[in-house]
């Protein structure tokens, strides 16, 4: 299977540690390893770690992005509440009845018979709200461009035998591309130029 070969000899859940030979089940005389046990839920396993990873990447950029704003708000003589006050809020503008309509225009198949009119606070509110993510996510790139981050967290990572499948160039390319495709998907199809001009 595909996720069969990303677990390496030892598994780690729930705080315990498991080595690939030690029994999970036993129904009669027959046995069930954790190795098999592992190949067996391999690809639900994937995908809880990618979850995990999400989770983990999430809760650690915004520690990352507070911290920059603490360090460049106590470097400016202001609280974290302050700087960002000065750098965001104080920057917002109010929509115009323009960027109203025509956001009013984008939604006005799913506002189930609501007019404009009756809208307007929700979608002014949701226009600002936009205008300032924009502006905290400037913000942050700018502290990011001012300070050294790095993030050694890394994403779950899966091997894929290649064995004998069909490939081009050097056995020993520093650089792997894997891919899955279906002749009758047209998907697949559509990708197709891209991953030529890549290669």
């Amino acid at each position: 299977t595909l996720f069969a070969t990303a677990f390496v000899s030892v598994s780690v859940l729930g705080g315990s540690v498991f080595a690939d030979d030690e029994v999970a089940a036993k129904i009669g005389d027959k046995i069930i390893t954790r190795a098999e046990l592992n190949e067996k839920a391999a690809s639900s396993l994937a995908q809880i770690r990618t979850q995990e990873y999400k989770v983990l990447k999430d809760t650690l950029d915004q520690m990352i992005n507070d911290q920059l704003v603490a360090d460049a708000a106590k470097k400016a003589g202001k609280t974290p509440e302050e700087f960002e006050k000065e750098r965001v809020d104080s920057k917002l503008t109010e929509p115009t009845d323009a960027e109203v309509a025509a956001f009013y225009e984008q939604v006005k198949a799913r506002a189930g018979g609501q007019t404009l009119e009756q809208l307007k606070p929700r979608i002014v509110e949701n226009l600002k709200q936009q205008q300032g993510a924009k502006l905290y996510g400037e913000m942050i790139a700018e502290l990011h461009k001012a300070s050294s981050v790095a993030v050694m967290l890394d994403p779950p990572r899966v091997t894929v035998s290649v064995d004998n499948d069909p490939g081009q160039g050097p056995a020993d390319a520093p650089i792997t591309i894997i891919c899955f495709s279906d002749y009758q998907c047209p998907f697949c199809k559509r990708v197709e130029p891209t991953v030529k001009d890549v290669l």
